[in-house]
């Protein structure tokens, strides 16, 4: 199986990515590949795990000159894009494919935290618990 990532988003970024509206998640770095499975964290005050998707494009994006169409496919407007990506020469765009929502939220073992950005799950790693729980989680279409 292919090794997959927990990303840290926004409750109000996840459940628009979610109901489809959301079609890009922007980060500051990345070193992901399309393909990759990406289980969403919805940060506080939710803090637990809501759904998936599949990465589908990933595209560099201007800091200074975002396009508008992808900041508006990804539920953003170029000043908050350009904001969000203040200090970097150019961020990411990654594209939200084959989206799926956790039919149970998952809540993260004690003392277990979501990510800042991102961070991938080793099954042997310290997330071991929490990729078996992944394994057996039931998706429903989003």
């Amino acid at each position: 199986k292919d090794l997959e990532v927990l990303m840290s988003i926004h409750e109000e970024w996840a459940d628009l990515i979610l109901k489809g509206t959301k079609l890009w998640e922007f980060k500051r770095k990345c070193a992901l590949s399309p393909g990759m499975g990406v289980w969403i964290y919805s940060t506080a005050p939710r803090r637990e795990i809501v759904g998936f998707f599949t990465i589908g494009e990933i595209r560099r994006v201007s800091a200074r000159r975002p396009d508008p169409s992808l900041a508006r496919d990804g539920a953003l407007t170029v000043a908050q894009l350009r904001n969000y990506l203040t200090g970097l020469d150019f961020g990411f765009a990654i594209e939200v494919t084959h989206r799926r929502r956790v039919q149970t939220s998952i809540r993260l073992s004690k003392g277990r935290n979501g990510p800042e950005s991102y961070r991938y799950l080793y099954p042997d790693g310290p997330d071991a618990s929490l990729v078996r729980r992944l394994a057996h989680a039931a998706l429903v279409r989003a």
